[in-house]
């Protein structure tokens, strides 16, 4: 019988071995990743009668949501090995790996798929896009060089901080990159092979991450203080010209390079899903948001299903204000009660009692979400009005539930740049 658990000191081994079948890192890396990143109460393992089959890391991160800081998990490491796939490891690590998160009290989390089609299972929604540059280096020949640029080095630190800062600004959903951020990320990339190169002027005006590979440049990452810092970096690519013909650079989609290509349409560039969300308290994360406009009031009534975390099924009616929300769960049924409810009937209407909340108020207008979708609302990434259409309801400016959503959860641009 399969059972998700987490691990233990004796497990590292194992979690090892599966790590490196799956993902075939180099030696230096994996010894970086297991000596530096990894926390076995972080590490969710499944067994089989005492043999480990599969193993996730929830990585600790730092994000910065609608305008709030949460300790969030990025869930990373996803893996298997072969004998065992297709047994139903997956969905005991990933039901385990909610309820824990869930238990630990942590509202939203983070994933990049591999497979869109099997955390979206799970309740996990694309709500991050980033923007792929591919083009020959010559197309960069106009950009000069400008200032000084130097290799990473202790004591460049607080630069990058405030750099990041500057640069994220606008951005919704990002890490926030402290001292510890940086360290990290510094020891993953010299652990990769991979250079970080800063454009200097006594202050960080931009950086750059990249590795050189059969005649490739990869960026991974570009960060400037200004339109003058981007062409500098830009000519600092170029300047590669004899060790590589083509260069691969991955932007946030308010990225502004595509403003000072000469010929745009001579390049592939491409909008990619990135990184998908998921609300692991609904009530919890609702309670936490701030409105901006703090005059606004308004309420609505909505209901969440949610396949896996069965506390955030129910209706919930949302008051704003003062610039809060608050919540009250109107109808709340327990794990068996509901599954058992399900079994006996199609309508979900039925299952949780909305007919109790039409004779509370019989003009109430009710939206009912799943979790997928009300993560996408929750992270920003789509406004109510993209989400009723996808929802297939009518979209109508003037709906009480859409003009409090819009207030509560406009549309912002999110930026998450992390692998580990």
């Amino acid at each position: 019988m399969l059972e998700a658990r987490l691990a233990s000191e004796k497990d590292l081994e194992t979690v090892k071995e599966i790590w490196n079948y799956c993902f075939g890192d180099t030696e230096k890396f994996t010894t970086y990743y297991f000596r530096n990143r990894y926390i076995k109460e972080n590490n969710v393992v499944v067994e089989n009668n005492g043999k480990i089959l599969s193993s996730l890391q929830l990585s600790p991160y730092k994000l910065c949501l609608n305008g709030k800081t949460y300790n969030t998990s990025y869930v990373v490491g996803v893996s298997t090995l072969p004998d065992a796939r297709g047994k139903g490891c997956m969905k005991a690590m990933i039901n385990f790996s909610l309820q824990e998160l869930y238990r630990r009290g942590e509202l939203v989390s983070i994933l990049m798929p591999i497979d869109y089609r099997i955390y979206g299972r799970y309740g996990f929604e694309n709500c991050y896009d980033v923007l792929k540059y591919e083009m020959d280096v010559d197309e960069l020949r106009n950009f000069k060089m400008k200032g000084d640029f130097h290799k990473y080095a202790e004591g460049d630190i607080d630069k990058l901080i405030e750099l990041s800062e500057i640069f994220q600004k606008h951005a919704n959903g990002y890490t926030i990159r402290d001292e510890s951020y940086f360290k990290n990320l510094v020891g993953e990339i010299e652990s990769d092979e991979t250079d970080l190169y800063i454009l200097d002027s006594g202050r960080a005006d931009g950086y750059l991450i990249y590795k050189i590979s059969d005649g490739v440049m990869n960026v991974r990452e570009i960060m400037y203080r200004n339109m003058e810092a981007l062409k500098s970096i830009m000519g600092f690519i170029y300047n590669h010209n004899t060790q590589c013909k083509k260069v691969e650079i991955t932007a946030p989609v308010y990225d502004k390079l595509i403003h000072f290509l000469e010929n745009p349409r001579d390049i592939d560039i491409k909008l990619e899903p990135f990184i998908t969300g998921r609300v692991i308290d609904v009530k919890g994360y609702l309670e936490s948001i701030t409105i901006e406009d703090k005059s606004f009031k308004g309420s609505v009534i909505i209901v969440i299903t949610d396949n896996q975390i069965y506390e955030n099924n129910g209706v919930f009616e949302i008051k704003a204000e003062a610039g809060r929300l608050i919540v009250e769960k109107l109808k709340y049924m327990s794990k068996e009660d509901l599954i058992a409810k399900l079994e006996d009937t199609n309508s979900y209407e039925d299952t949780i009692g909305l007919g109790d909340i039409h004779n509370r108020d019989k003009d109430a207008e009710v939206l009912k979400f799943t979790i997928n979708m009300f993560s996408k609302l929750a992270f920003s990434y789509r406004d109510i009005i993209e989400i009723l259409y996808l929802m297939g309801y009518e979209a109508d400016d003037n709906r009480n539930i859409v003009k409090f959503f819009k207030t509560v959860f406009p549309k912002k641009i999110n930026f998450f740049n992390d692998y580990i």
